[in-house]
């Protein structure tokens, strides 16, 4: 995290969500839980409070459809609404099998989601690469949406 916003180029936050596990089947209340969490560090860490003021808003019943995705933001702003779907990975081998998987997956989401551009992240936790090649960015075009890749 502090990597990744050293650079001023990205804002980065970590969050807990072992919170929404505990609610299992009840989506509102885990989705809650996690809302709860990303407010909270936004604030601590990002001096951002637009989460925390604005949490009542951002589970309303048409944002369940995105339960279905890794992680799907909606970010209300005076311009409009702008929605971010976004699929997590881990890489355990390949990270081309990966990227494969990976765009399949967010490919599904999106169109649950009425959405054509996506993020697909990929994180690399082997602790024998360094972090200047495990971070990379790129975009591809995949049934017709576009797909930014990131590397972490």
């Amino acid at each position: 995290m502090a990597y990744l916003n050293k650079q001023d180029k990205f804002k980065c936050l970590y969050i807990n969500i072992e919170g929404a596990q505990a609610a299992r089947e009840n989506v509102r209340q885990g989705m809650n839980a996690i809302i709860q969490e990303l407010a909270s560090r936004a604030k601590i860490y990002l001096h951002d409070d637009y989460l925390e003021k604005n949490i009542p808003n951002l589970l309303d019943e048409s944002s369940y459809i995105s339960a279905f995705t890794d992680l799907m933001i909606i970010w209300h702003y005076p311009q409009g609404i702008q929605k971010e779907v976004i699929e997590l990975k881990v890489l355990y081998s390949n990270l081309e099998k990966t990227i494969s998987k990976g765009l399949e997956q967010i490919d599904e989401y999106l169109d649950r989601c009425a959405q054509n551009v996506g993020h697909l992240v990929i994180f690399d936790r082997r602790v024998s690469v360094t972090w200047d090649e495990k971070i990379f960015c790129k975009q591809k075009m995949y049934n017709n949406k576009s797909i930014t890749i990131w590397g972490m």
